[in-house]
């Protein structure tokens, strides 16, 4: 009995990552990430940004994800360069621990290999061009050598949802774009305890719904995660995943789309929504955003579906449409915060959450409020209006961080935003911002009046400062 104790310990220590699969998951990271709308308009979808949404409210609804372990990146906060920062720097490698979970979700183009000299298939991010796929993509097999060298964890799930990868061509029903072939998830190189899961086969399309507001693949992923509720294992989910996305894109089109899954995966089966046994707070300025991003709304040609989301402005398509004014898109964000020592305790202390209560004094809305009012100021023959996606002027903002330090005087709040002005018509962008920081020194001395000044204050500063550029942009057309 001894001699088969220690046989058992010895192989353990020899196979270290099996063990830990077989274990508790420890804790449970996602990043989400879609992009329905691109630098280059001719690249837009439909519904990325909201499958990425739904996949990021599952995953906390129904998958006991905690929200401050979930970030979501939609359109153009899904740059190429965010997107590795995040996934290799900034985040994963700073939270994810060995016994860990983590799922990282994208929708969004992908480039079949043929559609590169060397033969490498890409994702393609916000800002990526399609005539320098090298160079502005995102290389698939370097992704996934990314994720196993840089993210400390030997459970790794990666779901591409490769919105009809290939050259780009319409469908007479007006559906939006179809690319013809996929990714090869047979070419991705695998580490231990990972596992790809692909919306279709290399030489298929995969397919949005004419029946819902979503690619196929990601309602049938989300539905098959379902079925069995907390208990549902992957292999189950994938099954059922498998077939009834078969089922309804051969009844609808006619055509084969059949997801594939590759994994090396070592251990028990896994399921997606087990709750993990050793949650970890998280440091302020790690907390993802737990899917807050709001996504504005586009009416579909289908008038018996509601409006399409999307998360930036209309495409130059729909002109046609559009009125003569500006239209001050949802505020995003804040995508980050930073904090000092001293405001991280008053914080753990209080138990406060500082994006949730910027958030709750609606910080995005007064600074939306505080354009319109300053851009009707330069602007006295032009309406301008807040969440209208049929104005031919669009100015989209997103706050990228707020900064809280302590002072002897008082708080120092430093805020930072973005922010583009796009002519819908034609789809140039007449005006950007790429960063900016807004600072004040408040009489707060760390109490919650410090968010009353930056909910007050900041607004005020930023379209005071701004709206005359934003102005100048517009008259210049």
């Amino acid at each position: 009995m001894k001699k088969i104790i220690l046989l058992l310990i010895c192989a353990l220590l020899l196979h270290p990552v099996a063990f830990a699969q077989s274990t508790a998951v420890g804790d449970k990271w996602a990043l989400v990430i879609g992009i329905s709308k691109f630098q280059d308009p001719s690249l837009d979808l439909k519904y990325p940004a909201k499958d990425a949404k739904d996949f990021c409210d599952f995953l906390i609804e129904k998958a006991n994800f905690a929200p401050d372990h979930v970030k979501l990146l939609v359109d153009n906060q899904a740059t190429r360069s965010r997107i590795l920062t995040e996934i290799g720097d900034s985040w994963l490698p700073r939270l994810a621990k060995p016994n860990d979970l983590v799922v990282i979700y994208f929708s969004s183009h992908g480039s079949p290999s043929q559609m590169d000299l060397e033969g490498m298939n890409y994702v393609v991010a916000h800002d990526t061009s399609r005539n320098a796929l090298f160079g502005t993509g995102i290389s698939l097999q370097d992704l996934a050598s990314t994720i196993q060298s840089r993210v400390h964890c030997d459970r790794i799930v990666l779901i591409l949802d490769a919105c009809h990868s290939g050259a780009a061509k319409t469908k007479s029903d007006g559906k939006g774009l179809v690319r013809q072939g996929n990714f090869d998830v047979g070419q991705i190189p695998m580490g231990k305890g990972m596992l790809i899961i692909c919306s279709s086969e290399p030489n298929q399309v995969s397919w949005e719904s004419k029946k819902y507001e979503n690619g196929v693949f990601t309602k049938k992923l989300i539905d098959g995660f379902s079925s069995r509720g907390q208990y549902t294992r992957l292999n189950e989910a994938f099954k059922s995943l498998k077939d009834s996305v078969q089922s309804e894109v051969l009844q609808e089109r006619g055509e084969l789309q059949q997801p594939v899954m590759k994994s090396v995966w070592k251990g028990d089966d896994l399921v997606l929504a087990s709750k993990p046994v050793s949650p970890a707070s998280v440091p302020e300025e790690l907390k993802g955003n737990g899917g807050k991003v709001e996504i504005a709304l586009v009416p579909t040609a289908n008038s018996n579906l509601a409006p399409t989301p999307v998360a930036t402005v209309i495409t130059p398509a729909n002109r046609g449409s559009l009125v003569d004014r500006i239209s001050i898109l949802p505020v995003v964000g804040p995508s980050k915060v930073k904090m000092d020592a001293i405001w991280q305790g008053f914080a753990q202390k209080d138990n406060l959450d500082v994006t949730k209560r910027l958030l709750e004094l609606e910080l995005d809305k007064k600074i939306e409020t505080e354009f319109q009012k300053e851009l009707k100021h330069c602007l006295r023959n032009k309406d301008v209006v807040t969440g209208d996606v049929s104005s031919k002027y669009q100015l989209q903002m997103e706050v990228l961080e707020v900064e809280l330090q302590d002072n002897y005087m008082g708080d120092i709040a430093d805020v930072r935003l973005s922010g583009k002005l796009v002519n819908a018509e034609t789809g140039e962008t007449i005006w950007m911002l790429k960063s900016k920081k807004f600072s004040r020194l408040t009489q707060a001395k760390h109490d919650d009046s410090v968010f009353s000044e930056i909910t007050n204050y900041f607004p005020r500063a930023m379209a005071k400062e701004l709206a005359k550029t934003i102005t100048g942009a517009i008259k210049d057309q």
